[in-house]
C-alpha cells in the first residue's frame, strides 16, 4: 500500500485483527477480519514532527501464530517514556497465515506480511519523525521467534539495526511446522475440498471456505521450511551445521 503525504488518513480508530480461532484469547473479544493488515504508529510528543529524528521500534506480538493482535498493546507508554517512534503490526494468522501443501514457495504469509511491514516503515517512517537508520524489531514468545525469523532473511537486511526476542526463539521445536504436507491434507479433508490430485482445484476450493470455518478447525500451524523464506531448518544453523 502506498502512503501519500497529502492524503488525511483517519487515524482516531484501530483496524480489524487477523482472522483466527475463536476464544483462544481469555476474556478478550477481537474484532476480526480478512482486511486485517494495518500498523500502528505511536509517535511521542503532542503530534507527528516528521523534522524529528527519532529511533524506530518495531514490534510483533505473540500467540502462537495463530492468535492475538497489534491492538492488543499499546504503544504510547514506550513512545512518550523513552522517545521512540513505536509501531505495532498484525500479520495473517493461523491456516491463513501458514497454510503450506510443502511446495516450494507455498506457506508463511504471515512472515512475508511481517516482511513488507518492516519494508513500509522503512520506505516512510521519516514522515513521522522516525530515523530509518536506527531500527529495532522486537516480540514476544512467537513474536520473538518472528524476530529471529526476520534477522535471518537476507530480504531485511539493511532494514533493521538490532533485534529483542522475547520468550521466543526460531530453533524453539513449536516455532517450525515439520509435516506442513500432513497439515494440508488433514485441512483439505476436514473443509470437503479432498476434490482429487489436481492442486488448483483443491485451493480454488479451500479459497471458497469461510475464513470463519476454516480457523475452527483446530490445527496448529507455524512457519515451514519453503525454500524462499526459510531454506532449512533453524536448527542447523545454531549447531553450525550451515
Amino acid at each position: 500500500m502506498e502512503f501519500k503525504n497529502d492524503h488525511i488518513h483517519n487515524a482516531t480508530f484501530h483496524r480489524l485483527q487477523c482472522v483466527q480461532p475463536p476464544g483462544a484469547l481469555r476474556n478478550i473479544t477481537l474484532e476480526q477480519s480478512e482486511d486485517c493488515l494495518y500498523l500502528n504508529i505511536y509517535c511521542p510528543g503532542r503530534g507527528v514532527n516528521a523534522s524529528g529524528n527519532y529511533p524506530v521500534m518495531i514490534y510483533i506480538h505473540g500467540g502462537s501464530f495463530s492468535v492475538g493482535g497489534a491492538n492488543i498493546f499499546s504503544g504510547d507508554v514506550l513512545s512518550a517514556f523513552n522517545d521512540v517512534i513505536l509501531v505495532t503490526i498484525n500479520y495473517r494468522l493461523d491456516v491463513l497465515g501458514f497454510l503450506s501443501s510443502g511446495q516450494t514457495g507455498e506457506g508463511n504469509y504471515g512472515l512475508w506480511d511481517m516482511h513488507l511491514a518492516i519494508k513500509w516503515v522503512n520506505q516512510y517512517i521519516r514522515y513521522f519523525g522516525g530515523d530509518k537508520t536506527r531500527v529495532t524489531l522486537f516480540g514476544n514468545s512467537a513474536g520473538g521467534a518472528a524476530v529471529h525469523y526476520m534477522a535471518m532473511f537476507l530480504g531485511n537486511r539493511g532494514l533493521i539495526h538490532r533485534v529483542i526476542a522475547q520468550s521466543g526463539v526460531a530453533t524453539s521445536d513449536w516455532s517450525v511446522q515439520n509435516a506442513p504436507s500432513r497439515q494440508f491434507d488433514e485441512a483439505v479433508n476436514n473443509t470437503g475440498c479432498n476434490l482429487g490430485r489436481d492442486y488448483n482445484v483443491i485451493m480454488e476450493c479451500l479459497r471458497k471456505v469461510n475464513s470463519a470455518n476454516l480457523t475452527m478447525q483446530g490445527w496448529r500451524f507455524a512457519p515451514s521450511i519453503d525454500n524462499e523464506f526459510i531454506f532449512e531448518h533453524p536448527k542447523l544453523m545454531s549447531h553450525g551445521l550451515s
